[in-house]
Order: C-alpha cells, then structure tokens, then sequence
C-alpha cells in the first residue's frame, strides 16, 4: 500500500511538473533577456572566447547594402549566438525518485 501511494504520487508529481517546466522555462528567458547585467556577462563570456566558436563568413550588408566592417559583424554574430541560446534554453525540475522495495 505504502509503495503503491508513493508510486502514485511520484506520477501526479510528474505530471505536475509537465505542466510547470515549460512556465518556468519562459520565465526565465525573460529574467535574463531583461537583465542586462547578465546579459552583458553572458556576451563577454562570448568575447572572451570567440576563437573557439564556429562562425560562417557570411556577407552581411547594412540596411543601405553597404558590407560591414569586421568588428561591428563580430559584435552582431555574438549578440545573435547569444539570442539564440537564450531563446532555446530548458529548464526541467527533477523527477522524484521512483524506489520501489520487493517485500519477501
């Protein structure tokens, strides 16, 4: 009986917590998109390590179709690097554990 309600309650926990990763994740991209003291850490985290990121040569022009110089492309690419990993980052609260004992 005791196994068998903590089995069940670790399910409705599960459950719960299906429901609550996904809010809780979009809460917190919004904490740290709207923190620009994160933010700002988060990019010179980037900076700091530009040599080891893969980055395509790309063309890219301005609004006018003049290209862009080098510094100014490599601050667009690591703010973009940047949107991008707040925009698919997940958060997920641990499962509970599932022990079950064998009674013999």
């Amino acid at each position: 009986s005791v196994v068998a309600n903590n089995i069940l309650f670790s399910k409705r926990i599960t459950e719960l917590q299906e429901i609550f990763n996904p809010q809780i994740t979009d809460h917190l991209r919004k904490c740290v998109k709207f923190s620009q003291p994160l933010m700002d850490e988060l990019k010179e985290i980037l900076v700091q390590n530009k040599d080891k990121l893969k980055i395509d040569e790309v063309e890219i022009t301005d609004y006018a179709g003049n290209p862009i110089d080098d510094e100014r492309k490599e601050k667009i690419v690591i703010s973009e690097i940047l949107n991008e990993f707040v925009n698919n980052f997940n958060v997920e609260l641990p499962k509970p554990a599932s022990i079950t004992f064998c009674c013999r």
